[in-house]
């Protein structure tokens, strides 16, 4: 879902320099030029210090992360974990989890696979299309590099109440020849695709979907790896998602996009204003010694992405989502805290609002 803005999303990250007028002439006079100077120097002040900033963490119990996470209204939104197939639901004031939601998730991948038994769905993506939430899996190999046919997954769930009385409940079909569209899709032979799905999800190269934003009737799905030759991340839209999840129907792929997203990968992308949002991170895991931080992109299609200058600290950023609609919306940013040191055995993770300079700190019900 698109929020309509007051100006334009390009306007509301980039910060213009001051203009500074002299009807009489040069600025001759020292108290002038001091003036020009102290203009110059608060202008530069404020690039530097970052027209975003981030608030103070929220913690979540009962899951180590939120891989994709949705609203459904009243300050809460709804999370799956790459962990197991549970769907949690959330006040964003923080706390403990005070549901799991019964979602049929399991049974319904088992029945569209034809097995008996499945292990987690790697859910890694959520977007919202009306009261329909889709839910995509990495499509990936476990970390050793063994295929697992419930990653491949997507699937549609339908919206009933709001906050804490939400439901989700298995609409349509789940849709399991995703994969095969990718590898087979001639716009995609770059990527080599084929030769990405059978390596881990961590290696160089591999494939790795981490990410869905809706767009209008459409889907971005959003990869974290592979990127092409010129290290650029990889968009593929999802032109017909609500009839890809009737019975027999098949999935119509567009063109794919690539972004200059610093060497970067998307880990989630959400609809803001008249663009987008872009989590962006590299293809290893954050805690380790070579992994390179993540960013925050604003982006339109047409253009390149803009870095908006964001630090995560010692964040992981993982999903993003619009909380609230109008001027009341407000981003929430999920952290992947199942490696976080001194955390890593315990079910919590951490939230943080992207909040503008001076603009209201997001939380609290209707935000």
């Amino acid at each position: 879902m698109k929020h309509e803005p007051s100006s334009s999303f390009q306007e509301s990250f980039n910060v213009r320099p001051p203009v500074l007028i002299n009807r009489h002439g040069p600025l001759a006079s020292s108290a002038a030029i001091s003036l020009l100077f102290a203009i110059v120097l608060s202008y530069c002040v404020t690039v530097s210090a970052g027209e975003f900033s981030l608030s103070t963490p929220v913690l979540f119990e009962g899951a180590v992360d939120a891989s994709g996470a949705a609203d459904v209204g009243d300050g809460f939104f709804v999370g799956a974990t790459d962990e197991d197939n549970e769907f949690r639901l959330y006040d964003v004031n923080g706390g403990l989890s005070p549901k799991t939601l019964d979602v049929g998730v399991e049974a319904a991948v088992k029945s569209a696979l034809g097995v008996e038994k499945i292990k987690e769905c790697d859910l890694e993506g959520a977007a919202k299309i009306g009261d329909l939430i889709f839910w995509i899996g990495s499509h990936g190999r476990n970390k050793n590099a063994e295929e697992k046919k419930e990653r491949q997954v997507l699937f549609a769930t339908k919206l009933s109440g709001s906050g804490k009385d939400a439901k989700l409940e298995i609409a349509g079909k789940v849709y399991t020849k995703l994969l095969d569209d990718l590898v087979n899709d001639p716009a995609l032979a770059p990527f080599e695709l084929g030769k990405a799905a059978t390596l881990a999800p961590k290696d160089e190269g591999a494939l790795n979907i981490e990410s869905l934003a809706a767009d209008g009737g459409k889907l971005w799905i959003g990869f974290r790896n592979p990127k092409n030759k010129a290290k650029e991340a990889l968009l593929v839209p999802l032109l017909n998602p609500t009839e890809a999840i009737k019975e027999g129907a098949g999935a119509k792929l567009g063109d794919p996009v690539t972004l200059k997203l610093g060497g970067l990968g998307v880990r989630d992308m959400v609809a803001w204003r008249d663009g987008f949002l872009i989590i962006a991170g590299d293809f290893v895991d954050r805690f380790e010694p070579r992994a390179k931080p993540s960013r925050v992109f604003s982006w339109k299609p047409g253009t390149d992405p803009h870095d908006i200058g964001v630090d995560f600290g010692d964040l992981d950023p993982e999903a993003i989502v619009i909380m609230g609609e109008g001027d009341r919306a407000r981003i929430l940013i999920l952290s992947d805290d199942g490696k976080y040191p001194g955390r890593s055995d315990k079910n919590v993770f951490r939230g943080v609002w992207l909040q503008q300079v001076n603009a209201p700190i997001g939380g609290g019900n209707g935000n």
